[in-house]
């Protein structure tokens, strides 16, 4: 059965252009892009076709490959786009039974809505203003920062936007669109919502998962309100296919979860502070703190400092430590004296190293590129401790964890600090 239409919602329509596309590279005779496919390897590792093949070529051939790949994936893409102008101009969507290029894009090319929005935008975008097509062809612009002017460029600013967004993130392109067209005051509100969470419930002998509110897992049922007010057994409308392994005790389930949305303005300041703080929170909660997160760090820490109760607390742990034993000198098992030196960095020697590399990787690949990243930030010995490096701020430096591991690789080998370290993937 066909999907319903989303023309309208998505603000793409059925109707076609009598522009000329002459202008285009390619518009009137196409070209079988096919010509710059790399043979596939009949290898597999880990049931990828062409993975294992990778494994025995050299990291240049590896970065040489992946940026040529990177530039055929780009010169396709452009040709996807004039073959849409084309099936448009020719409507050869409606004797394929297609009311819209949007429905054929979705339904016979297999794109979700927002790709096939986005790509009949900018198929039309440079069909209306061929100097569009040259900005992507060179490289100068990026489909997402096009895709984003496409509803505010005309034939008297169409030169000036490109020439603006040349280079440009699509952070900064964003910026730019709104400012050309602003919107009204931004009021605080919050909204009560309810959103799906994948969660992982015990199932009974029977088999039959024994979730929250729910009658032996088969019937959604709901409550008065809080958490989990409808559960939705893995055998209903809203299952969810369990492609992966997990044990047979257990079984998933799709529940709802209330929250509320919190909408609220904000100037550029406030985003640069909150930065900050992921910044500084980064080395105790690893990967990115959602604002849900973040924001209860900060209130409950602001409620611990600032609250009766809470300075109570705080001055009977006070009591406590000072009632406590001194905790003997740690001593080297070998000798059974102190050790003459120690990893121990002062936090005077860390915050001076800390603001000395403005907070930030001071990490510097062969080709001149600084990471500065300000996430996960570590201290690292440009002469490693154990080779005698000592803990003052000119042997010291701002490592994110990522190229602190690096280095680290790099002085003993992986072999050797793989036993430190998470064996899980790497998913960054």
């Amino acid at each position: 059965m066909r999907t319903t239409r989303t023309s309208e919602r998505s603000g793409i329509s059925g109707s076609s252009s009598s522009r000329s596309t002459s202008s285009i590279p390619g518009a009137r005779a196409q070209k079988d892009p096919s010509d710059a496919r790399t043979p596939e390897s009949t290898s597999r590792a880990r049931g990828i076709p062409g993975a294992r093949a990778l494994k025995g070529i050299s990291s240049r051939q590896l970065l040489s490959r992946i940026r040529k790949l990177s530039e055929t994936e780009r010169k396709a893409v452009l040709s996807i786009l004039i073959h849409l102008i084309e099936i448009e101009r020719r409507k050869l969507y409606l004797p394929l039974g297609f009311s819209s290029l949007f429905e054929f894009c979705m339904e016979h090319l297999g794109y979700s809505e927002s790709t096939a929005s986005r790509r009949i935008r900018i198929a039309r975008c440079i069909r209306d203003f061929p100097q569009c097509y040259r900005a992507l062809a060179s490289g100068k612009v990026s489909m997402t920062s096009l895709a984003m002017i496409t509803r505010i460029i005309n034939t008297e600013n169409a030169s000036e936007l490109l020439s603006r967004i040349e280079g440009t993130s699509s952070k900064e392109v964003e910026l730019l669109v709104s400012s050309l067209r602003p919107k009204s005051a931004i009021r605080d509100s919050v909204t009560p919502v309810y959103v799906k969470t994948l969660i992982e419930v015990a199932c009974d002998d029977a088999g039959i998962a024994q979730a929250p509110g729910s009658e032996g897992g088969k019937k959604p049922t709901a409550t008065g309100g809080g958490k989990n007010p409808a559960t939705f057994a893995g055998n209903g409308p809203e299952a969810v296919p369990d492609n992966g392994y997990r044990p047979a005790a257990t079984e998933l389930q799709i529940v709802l979860e209330q929250k509320l949305r919190i909408t609220f303005g904000a100037d550029p300041e406030f985003l640069k502070k909150v930065d900050r703080i992921r910044s500084l929170l980064s080395s105790k909660h690893h990967g990115w703190l959602e604002f849900e997160k973040l924001f209860s760090i900060l209130i409950d820490e602001y409620i611990e400092r600032n609250s009766p109760e809470g300075r109570i607390r705080r001055k009977e742990k006070r009591k406590q430590r000072m009632a406590e034993k001194e905790i003997p000198e740690k001593k080297d098992p070998r000798t059974g004296q102190k050790p003459e030196r120690s990893r121990y960095i002062p936090r005077k020697v860390r915050d001076e190293v800390h603001t000395r590399d403005k907070g930030q990787c001071t990490y510097v690949s062969a080709g001149g590129r600084k990471c500065g990243s300000m996430n996960d930030l570590q201290i690292d010995h440009i002469v490693p401790f154990a080779r005698g490096g000592d803990n003052s701020p000119s042997n010291l430096r701002l490592l994110c964890g990522k190229h602190n591991r690096l280095e680290a690789e790099r002085a003993y080998g992986k072999k050797h600090m793989k036993q430190f370290h998470d064996t899980k993937r790497d998913t960054g």
